[in-house]
């Protein structure tokens, strides 16, 4: 769910929803893509519409924030799982 949409929730639930917001760099993001073999144009355009539609600082409400550059899928798993 985008941001947007988050807030729209939380506007509607207000603390009887849980909301995550996971996220990491740039960088991550970039390394990640070039693994899958994406192109160049996808990933610029990827990285720039996470600036946008994923910045943290516009959602009304976090309860955890999980960043995932040094995690492996299982482990932020287990994050979200035991929070």
């Amino acid at each position: 769910m985008d941001i947007l949409g988050a807030n729209k929730f939380y506007e509607k639930l207000g603390n009887k929803a849980v909301f995550f917001f996971i996220s990491c760099s740039e960088e991550t993001t970039r390394k990640r893509m070039i693994e899958r073999k994406d192109s160049e144009k996808d990933i610029i355009a990827r990285i720039n519409g996470d600036r946008v539609y994923f910045n943290a600082n516009l959602m009304h409400h976090i309860d955890f924030h999980i960043n995932t550059d040094e995690k492996s899928l299982e482990e932020v798993t287990e994050e979200i799982y035991y929070k």
